[in-house]
């Protein structure tokens, strides 16, 4: 194997590219006159650390280039301070360079210098974007992927096999694996946690039971509304298990705008009671003047 040195310059440095390791010792504070240097020519400076069809070589045209014992190009530094990747049949691998804005891109994909795309860029003002070109914020995902499963989504934090997060643009899903995992929110700071704002309607909806401290029990709440007809006595089936019910609450919509609650201190024709067995719930002794209107029970149960 025939190796040649043809320059070295006045600088420090190491470049590894696929196990090329390429050396250039200081030999003083700064580059020689440019007199002393060879002269730029792509003739004089091709090979400038070469072995065989291996090694470094300098084009005029394009710039520095990177050779393997393929004899296909793998590295190319061009004259606009770009650094390209090809892989094997010219497929273009990787880019990374500066665009005319300053912003400096990563771009992956294509079959000849040019024809990648961009896929990381950081821009000249700090943001970064990945997945899009105008990155809004610090760091923006421009990913419209949406989850559906424990490894699916816009990105993730954690591992797949373990505990993790996954994000899209309106989720954030806990996952254990697979396995539907736990969601923490100041844990350990004991902060205050804030949902929605006042006058946008629904703040939170839980699905499942909610515990209102850690000694407090597990409930769910159901709503049943109707009118009371113009009867005494109505009943209506509460699909529940009569055992787990904690509270039952009522209020009936009366004359002059009264919301009236049961056993309310008023006369006789404002009463009535509420009371459930195992199937219904019952609202009797109705007075004249609750017949007829509009009612809300409200019903509390525990797992």
């Amino acid at each position: 194997m025939k190796t040649t040195l043809i320059a070295r310059y006045a600088c420090t440095s190491m470049l590894l590219f696929a196990g090329l390791s390429v050396f250039g010792q200081a030999v003083s504070e700064s580059k020689p006159p440019k007199e002393s240097r060879p002269p730029e020519t792509s003739e004089s400076l091709t090979g400038f650390v070469q072995t065989e069809n291996d090694g470094i070589r300098y084009s005029g045209n394009t710039g520095f280039k990177l050779y393997d014992d393929d004899n296909y190009n793998r590295y190319m530094f061009t004259n606009n301070g770009v650094l390209v990747n090809w892989g094997k049949d010219n497929l273009n691998t990787f880019n990374i360079g500066v665009n005319g804005d300053g912003d400096m891109e990563f771009m992956t994909g294509g079959t000849s210098y040019g024809t990648s795309e961009t896929k990381v860029i950081f821009k000249d003002n700090g943001n970064v974007g990945i997945g899009t070109l105008d990155p809004v914020w610090p760091l923006h995902l421009g990913s419209i992927s949406t989850i559906s499963n424990s490894t699916s989504g816009a990105m993730g934090i954690g591992s797949a096999d373990g505990s993790h997060l996954n994000f899209d643009g309106n989720e954030i899903n806990a996952w254990n694996g697979e396995a539907a995992g736990t969601l923490y929110f100041n844990y350990w700071s004991g902060g205050d946690v804030r949902i929605g704002k006042s006058g946008n309607g629904t703040d939170l909806t839980v699905y499942n039971y909610t515990q209102m401290g850690e000694s407090a029990p597990l409930v769910k709440e159901v709503l049943f509304t109707g009118t009371t007809d113009n009867v005494s006595s109505i009943n209506f089936p509460h699909n529940l298990n009569a055992d787990k019910i904690v509270s039952i609450s009522a209020i009936i919509l009366g004359e002059y705008g009264l919301y009236i609650p049961p056993n309310a201190n008023l006369s006789a024709q404002y009463q009535y009671s509420i009371y459930a067995n195992p199937n219904n719930i019952y609202i009797t002794n109705l007075g004249a003047s609750v017949q007829g209107r509009a009612y809300k029970v409200l019903i509390k149960y525990t797992k």
